[in-house]
């Protein structure tokens, strides 16, 4: 009888022992479904690799080209000479006066690479306040390499005591611009106006400025911002380990702001404030303003507003308390009379009212203009009979 899975061995006589076939794992199969399984994988995590690669190269390419760049290499910029403001006569009415700002990269600052309190303390030591100390401290810790601003408006002697120490900090710097001097000062401060340090707002506004730039703030500096302000340069250079300068890649040299000539005479202007403050002292008038004209075409050769203030209190640092001392002042020495001051006519409505029956004795010209002058025209000849006139409307 033979019984199934079971085979006799002769060696071991009539002993039977189960007999079991060999498995054949080897040819084995898995079902379509696992190898599709598995095919997928493959194929979708090399898409994954494709597709990092393809963002890396090409989509994000240009930005960490950029960061490999900006490791190595540091574009400064070369301030403009802001354009000269000349009278008719060819008379400068403005002088270049030249400056240096200490300058920070903060990506080279940072506490990793070098510790910011001893620069903290060098600032602290030259005047900066702890709300500045707190702001700059903020500036450095942000991964940047946008130039930020630790000093404004040193002098030549400043920028030579502080270069030893600048061997020993990352990333710090000096950076020449030119600031403006008025040498007429309140003469012409309400024509010229006057200059003073990029804000926030500017730096949103347009994308020429950066944080050590000057722009115009008020009269002709800043109504021909555009044509004054001249165009940057800058320099490539290759910076080691510490962020020092190697090596000069390229340079690009700015261009001069345009020169710009007025109509006004500023002989004339000195001669017509110094009327209109005899006349004010006179009549004791704590405000005034004065305009001379040319008839043949118009242009303004003289023009005065009294009281004025300094232009050169803005230029170099803003004082917050001289600045509102003068908005407090109750005779408006920042407001332009001449040209924002409203007015009765005066003497120019007289053309029109004179003309209506100038030859009617008795008119109501005739009556109009005896109530407004201070007394008979015969009595007060030329310069002194306008003077006298308009101080009814001052």
């Amino acid at each position: 009888m033979k019984i199934k899975d079971f085979n006799y061995r002769i060696s071991e006589g009539t002993e039977f022992v189960p007999f079991q076939k060999p498995k054949g794992t080897l040819r084995k199969g898995y079902g379509i479904n696992r190898v599709s399984i598995v095919r997928f994988g493959i194929i979708l995590f090399a898409l994954i690799i494709l597709a990092m690669l393809i963002k890396l190269q090409i989509i994000s390419g240009a930005y960490y080209r950029g960061l490999a760049e900006n490791n190595r290499i540091r574009v400064k910029e070369i301030k403009p000479v802001r354009g000269i403001i000349y009278d008719r006569n060819n008379i400068p009415l403005v002088i270049n006066k030249p400056r240096f700002s200490l300058l920070a990269i903060p990506v080279d600052v940072s506490e990793k690479s070098q510790p910011i309190d001893p620069i903290l303390d060098e600032l602290q030591k030259r005047g900066a306040n702890d709300a500045e100390l707190q702001a700059i401290e903020e500036k450095m810790g942000q991964f940047s390499y946008l130039p930020q601003v630790l000093l404004k408006n040193l002098t030549y002697e400043d920028g030579v005591t502080l270069l030893p120490t600048l061997l020993k900090w990352r990333g710090v710097y000096l950076q020449e611009h030119f600031t403006r001097e008025y040498p007429y000062g309140p003469l012409l401060s309400h024509i010229i106006g006057y200059t003073g340090f990029v804000t926030d707002d500017d730096l949103k506004g347009e994308a020429y400025y950066s944080p050590s730039d000057i722009t115009g703030r008020a009269g002709i500096e800043l109504f021909f911002e555009n044509q004054l302000r001249g165009e940057k340069g800058e320099t490539r250079v290759e910076v080691n380990s510490i962020g020092k300068e190697d090596k000069l890649i390229s340079s690009m040299s700015s261009q001069k702001g345009q020169d710009i000539t007025l109509t006004l005479d500023l002989s004339l202007q000195k001669e017509l404030e110094d009327i209109l403050r005899k006349y004010m002292n006179e009549f004791h008038v704590d405000r005034s303003a004065a305009i001379v004209l040319d008839p043949k075409n118009g242009e303004i050769l003289a023009m005065v507003s009294l009281p004025t203030f300094d232009d050169n209190l803005f230029t170099d640092t803003f004082d917050e308390n001289i600045y509102k001392a003068l908005l407090a002042n109750p005779h408006k020495p920042l407001f332009n009379r001449a040209i924002s001051g409203v007015y009765p006519p005066g003497s120019t409505f007289k053309l029109i009212v004179g003309n209506i029956n100038p030859m009617l004795d008795g008119s109501p010209a005739a009556l109009w203009v005896e109530k407004y002058r201070p007394q008979k025209l015969d009595e007060i000849i030329g310069q002194e009979a306008i003077v006298r006139k308009v101080k009814a409307f001052v």
